[in-house]
Parts: structure tokens; sequence; C-alpha cells
């Protein structure tokens, strides 16, 4: 063991391989992925309406961050893997769903 705590932060390539591209390549599971997808979308649907309709500094702030994040991973991945793989392709049906179900209830005033 040494004495340097950055030695035991695992690298992103190693990250992703362990804890993420699991449950995108063994479909027993996908409903866990599906589960922690839909847990997700349902944060950022309530942060996008939340900023559209009110313009909030601490929800506006937020979601600039969350994208900022996003797009870093994305090409983090890019830059590790020489192209945009699982994790990109898992971002963006994230972003995707989130914006298309904000969408949906923007003029519905339901949230």
């Amino acid at each position: 063991m040494t004495d340097d705590p950055v030695a035991d932060v695992p690298l992103e390539g190693d990250f992703l391989d362990k804890w993420v591209l699991p449950y995108l390549k063994e479909p027993a599971l996908w409903p866990v992925a599906f589960a922690i997808v839909g847990h997700i979308d349902t944060v950022l649907v309530l942060i996008i309406l939340e900023t559209v309709r009110n313009l909030h500094p601490v929800t506006t702030a937020a979601l600039l961050i969350l994208i900022g994040l996003s797009v870093q991973a994305g090409f983090s991945e890019r830059r590790s893997k020489g192209k945009f793989g699982a994790l990109s392709v898992l971002l963006g049906v994230v972003w995707g769903s989130s914006g298309l179900i904000a969408a949906l209830l923007y003029p519905t005033d339901i949230l």
C-alpha cells in the first residue's frame, strides 16, 4: 500500500469498464440500467422545467454544470478510446429523453 491517495483512485477507462459498461453489455442488467436512467431523467426533467419556467439561478447553475460535466465525460471517453462509445450514447439517451419529457410536460403545468 502506498502513501499516495491518488494512486488508489481508478483511472477513467477502468471506471467505465468496471462500473458503467457491464450495465450496457449484459442483457440481464438492462432493467437496472433502465431504472437508473429513469431516476436520472426524473431529476433532470425537474431541473429543466424549473430553469425554463422560472429562471431560478440555482437550477440554472445546476443545469449548466450538469451539461458541462456530460460534455466533458463524452469528450474524455473520446480522448481515451479514440471514439465516442457507450457512455456518450448513454448520456445522449439521458439528455434526449429528459428534454423530450420536459418539452411534453412544459405546456401542461403538471410539474
